[in-house]
């Protein structure tokens, strides 16, 4: 029987009980427990690096997913791709002392990124900076960070928060109407606050603001800047591949577009070397970039343009 003594095809599963069960030991998640959610971490000192945990039962067993975090990770709004048009609105903002700024875009789209780098370049050693987020994904010193809980919300955090007299509030994400409306009265008592939001673009912001029913007259007076994020995959120098398509916009020879090269080369992964943010952006507290607002798809054809990214991923945007 050619020596078989276990069948090969149940050594797999095995392997992904046995994993599963270390997973859950590693970062105390309930090892017993397979029908609820669990979100837990846990870390590995010797090498700077932070692994969160998400387990959710499903239909044929629990799926567990790693997010890793890189602790030794420098923020900078310098280093992380930013046109320089974008980065200088962004400083702008961070300028103002007081108002709403938000940061728009899917999950993925970078936005943690630039808060965090937003972060980094305010003072932190003059200023009183405190965040409310959930998770906690990465540390700063001399910033107050607050993780919120079941007994301690965002509404709850906000609330205790500006008694503390803060200069800066970070929010992780403005998801209800409590705390949109939180964020807009810390605004309007001298607060710089910082936050996401789920909305298409850096227009939208002003509906969905509306739809969580903040009152206009407080969208009008506090909020200072918005912006839509994405982030697009930048193909490699070295063996994209031009598109002769006469149907693409911009498709003659001074302008020509490319495309990666899914087999790629030695100097890439699959025609691929990292990723591109793209940023619109509207500064509200003046009104002019409403008017000249760049829209995404514009800066993502721009980029396509300069050979950074497929032309296909420009116009998918």
């Amino acid at each position: 029987m050619n020596g078989e003594l276990i069948p090969f095809k149940w050594i797999p599963e095995i392997h992904k009980v046995i994993f599963l069960q270390e997973a859950k030991r590693l970062s105390n998640c309930s090892i017993g427990i397979s029908g609820r959610a669990q979100d837990a971490r846990f870390s590995f000192r010797e090498l700077a690096l932070d692994v969160r945990v998400n387990l959710i039962p499903s239909l044929f067993g629990e799926k567990l997913v790693f997010r890793l975090l890189d602790q030794a990770r420098q923020f900078d709004l310098d280093t992380i791709g930013l046109e320089l048009s974008a980065k200088a609105a962004i400083e702008k903002a961070l300028g103002y002392g007081d108002g709403v700024c938000l940061i728009t875009g899917p999950t993925g789209s970078g936005k943690t990124t630039l808060l965090y780098s937003a972060l980094a370049a305010l003072n932190r050693e003059a200023m009183n900076i405190v965040t409310i987020e959930d998770p906690i994904e990465y540390t700063f010193p001399g910033i107050t960070q607050v993780q919120v809980s079941q007994r301690l919300t965002f509404g709850d955090s906000l609330r205790a928060m500006l008694r503390q007299d803060p200069d800066v509030i970070l929010v992780g994400e403005v998801r209800d109407r409590e705390t949109a409306e939180l964020c807009f009265q810390a605004a309007s008592t001298g607060h710089l606050v910082l936050s996401t939001l789920h909305a298409n673009d850096s227009k939208e912001v002003v509906r969905r603001l509306q739809g969580l029913g903040v009152e206009n007259d407080a969208i009008k007076s506090c909020l200072r800047f918005s912006s839509a994020q994405r982030l697009l995959p930048k193909i490699c120098a070295h063996c994209s591949q031009p598109v002769s398509d006469s149907a693409l916009p911009a498709s003659n020879e001074e302008m020509r577009m490319y495309r990666k090269r899914s087999a790629g080369c030695g100097a890439c992964k699959r025609g691929l070397v990292g990723m591109v943010p793209i940023l619109e952006h509207i500064d509200w507290a003046t009104g002019d970039s409403e008017k000249n607002l760049v829209t995404l798809k514009e800066l993502a054809l721009k980029k396509a343009i300069e050979g950074e990214v497929d032309v296909y991923d420009a116009i998918a945007v």
